[in-house]
């Protein structure tokens, strides 16, 4: 996994929250599945929008996100982007 300061330059526009220096270990998307040292992506569906559980991701070890809004009030580093799942595309 790269840096949040690998991934902000991938990814044009995006706003880094808390520290460039952090690495995760992978990325998860899903919060039942979340382990400590994950990237959290906070996807927005129809039914549902992963940003509500933000502080839930930081509770159970994710030591960054990708999101749209929300990091800052969650305690968690991370990248502010347009579109979670854009993003996350141009980061694979």
């Amino acid at each position: 996994m790269m840096s949040l300061q690998q991934a902000a330059d991938w990814l044009p526009g995006s706003r880094l929250v808390g520290s460039a220096l952090i690495t995760p270990i992978r990325v998860n998307t899903d919060t039942r599945k979340l382990r400590t040292g994950d990237f959290f992506v906070a996807l927005k569906g129809e039914k549902f929008d992963a940003h509500d559980f933000l502080p839930q991701a930081a509770a159970q070890g994710a030591v960054a996100a990708l999101a749209t809004h929300g990091l800052a009030a969650a305690g968690l580093p991370g990248l502010e982007v347009a579109d979670t799942r854009l993003a996350l595309g141009q980061l694979a």
